[in-house]
């Protein structure tokens, strides 16, 4: 349930802010489980630390929230 409407969340941004850069602030529980819907096979463990940063970046700069890669995750 949380990382369907982190999905949902996150679908919206991406089609409100097209070609954008986008932030968002969130704590490590819902990043973490949002990702691992989002991209399971980098994100096994929905763990994710508080205060850690995660950059995704559109693939070919699509607008389709399935289309993305992990940049970094420190």
């Amino acid at each position: 349930m949380v990382a369907k409407r982190g999905l949902t969340f996150l679908k919206k941004l991406i089609k409100e802010y097209v070609d954008k850069r986008i932030l968002v602030i969130s704590h490590g529980a819902w990043i973490g489980l949002s990702l691992q819907h989002l991209l399971p096979q980098h994100f096994q463990k929905t763990y994710i630390d508080n205060t850690s940063i995660t950059i995704l970046d559109a693939v070919n700069h699509t607008k389709s929230i399935d289309e993305f890669i992990v940049v970094s995750n420190y």
